[in-house]
């Protein structure tokens, strides 16, 4: 060590401060051990030296080295019973982090929360450089028009254990049809007993007309979906599938689709598929059409009109006034039908000569009661319906 600088001072400077320690050790056994001898040779004070003379004797080496300064006690460690509140709730919310666990009632901090998860291996690791991902789709969303770019997919619903009973017998639908905006995070649902072009067809007419309605140029919309065969028909078919024709050829939209196995080109609306399931569908008793219907309707207003993101904290709404025209929450008034019952536009019906069209409503239960729970539902739904209803 140079003898211009001073022990504390060279210390700070090393990795492995041992070796410093050792040295001043080794020179105070070389002259007779000599304490203060040593204290001025390495610029510091006796009980330095003798402090790590007597650690060296002891433990040897390893008594050289930096002890944690760790407490030995946590007086703020939670409760054990406070823990296991956390640990059985993550277990009810499997997929819910640290913010939605607060929200359902913890009342600690969520790097407190975080801490018992990590502690009790309840955190899945994830992949490097997500984050980087989770930048470049920010920055997508941002230059995307709001209600300009939907993404639609269609929910398996015969996996759900509550659910199983009812569509075994029929009694109420096995797919959602969900279509979502990409920059407000909208939702507009539709259920069907079969997941076929037709189904498909009239969900996109559904859509695009509530759009037209409110003075979005279908010409400007985009919806992208999956290539599944109730999107693109067969994989040998020569021509366009109906969908296609009907967003494309009718309302002159665009209609893309994303790479094949490649679900996570749709991760927006996937994300809703698992939120859905999560708070609504393992939640809620849903034997009969009616219910699944009216209960569906009831959740969807709370999501996009007062469900905040948790990054974002506004609502679906809140984007919707801040990026687009439309003030009026009736907007969000897209009720949840059986596709199986509704009839296509006649003009897309010209253009598909095998297609006959079906305009029986025994199956539509869509025109359900109003339901005094649900809140903010208007009594204009009955000709929103006939409206859809009805060949132009």
């Amino acid at each position: 060590m140079p003898p211009h600088l001073r022990y504390h001072i060279f210390l700070n400077q090393l990795k492995k401060p041992e070796i410093l320690r050792k040295e001043m050790v080794d020179w105070y056994f070389s002259h007779n051990c000599n304490a203060s001898e040593t204290a001025r040779m390495f610029r510091t004070k006796r009980q330095t030296v003798k402090k790590w003379v007597l650690r060296y004797e002891k433990d040897g080496l390893d008594g050289l080295k930096d002890l944690s300064r760790a407490r030995n006690t946590q007086p703020n460690k939670l409760a054990d019973k406070e823990e296991q509140r956390i640990l059985d709730l993550k277990s009810k919310m499997k997929h819910a982090g640290p913010d939605w666990l607060k929200a359902e009632g913890i009342t600690h901090s969520t790097s407190t929360i975080y801490r018992v998860l990590n502690e009790n291996g309840k955190i899945n690791k994830r992949k490097k450089k997500r984050y980087q991902k989770k930048r470049m789709l920010s920055e997508v969303k941002k230059q995307a028009k709001a209600l300009k770019y939907w993404q639609v997919d269609v929910k398996y619903l015969d996996d759900i254990g509550g659910l199983w009973p009812f569509i075994e017998k029929q009694a109420i639908p096995k797919y959602e049809y969900t279509a979502r905006d990409f920059r407000t995070g909208t939702v507009f649902v539709a259920s069907a007993y079969e997941f076929s072009e037709i189904a498909s067809s009239r969900f996109a007419k559904l859509l695009l007309e509530h759009l037209k309605g409110w003075n979005i140029e279908p010409r400007d919309i985009v919806i992208q979906t999956d290539n599944g065969s109730g999107f693109i028909g067969s994989v040998y078919a020569k021509g366009d599938s109906l969908p296609s024709k009907i967003i494309e050829e009718v309302y002159r939209a665009t209609h893309k689709t994303i790479p094949i196995n490649s679900p996570r080109f749709n991760s927006h609306v996937e994300t809703f598929h698992g939120i859905i399931e999560r708070e609504f569908y393992t939640q809620e008793h849903l034997p009969t059409e009616h219910e699944l219907l009216a209960k569906t309707t009831t959740y969807l207003w709370w999501f996009n009109y007062s469900r905040k993101n948790i990054e974002t904290q506004k609502t679906p709404f809140d984007l919707i006034k801040q990026q687009t025209h439309i003030l009026d929450p009736r907007f969000l008034d897209f009720r949840p039908v059986i596709l199986d019952a509704l009839p296509l536009l006649a003009a897309a019906l010209q253009t598909v000569p095998y297609v006959t069209e079906d305009v029986s409503l025994s199956r539509c239960s869509f025109m359900y009661p109003q339901n005094p729970s649900m809140p903010l539902i208007w009594t204009f739904f009955l000709p929103f319906c006939l409206k859809y209803s009805s060949l132009p």
